[in-house]
């Protein structure tokens, strides 16, 4: 063999080897980085709340749901009208059970909130119309919709 052939026998075998070399010491890397990287991320979640931290959310949580459990079975009582029995019975029937409404009672019922709310606003009278207003938001998000249908 000519000494051109064995040099390049020699770099083509050192090529062979530090690629080989090479590919281990990446899968090790890659393994040991994967395996790193998860200790990381669970030593980050158990850490982000402390007990604390979880004690506020638990009472803040008891609190909303206490308020909104509030909105939806004392306000339609607060905003219903004697001389529109419509409205009524459909604030009435969402009191009860809110995902019974039919979609066209949905739509009813908040096309007929905003005009209540809008006419409160009118005569200037803030406590009806914060309270049409309030419960609006609520029974929006109850029913999944407009900004809140990303929500559900």
């Amino acid at each position: 063999m000519s000494e051109i052939t064995t040099g390049i026998l020699i770099s083509l075998g050192g090529l062979t080897i530090s690629a080989i070399s090479l590919y281990i010491s990446l899968q090790k890397t890659s393994k040991e980085t994967v395996k790193d990287l998860e200790h990381r991320l669970t030593e980050l979640e158990s850490s982000i709340f402390t007990t604390e931290d979880r004690r506020c959310l638990t009472e803040t949580t008891v609190k909303i749901n206490e308020m909104w459990r509030m909105v939806m079975k004392d306000f339609p009582d607060i905003i219903h009208h004697d001389d529109t029995p419509v409205y009524d019975k459909l604030l009435k029937k969402a009191k009860v059970d809110i995902q019974s409404l039919t979609l066209n009672e949905r739509n009813s019922l908040k096309e007929m909130l905003n005009n209540e709310y809008s006419e409160a606003v009118r005569k200037r009278d803030k406590k009806l119309a914060y309270g049409i207003a309030i419960y609006r938001a609520v029974f929006n998000f109850e029913i999944g919709d407009g900004i809140f249908a990303r929500c559900k």
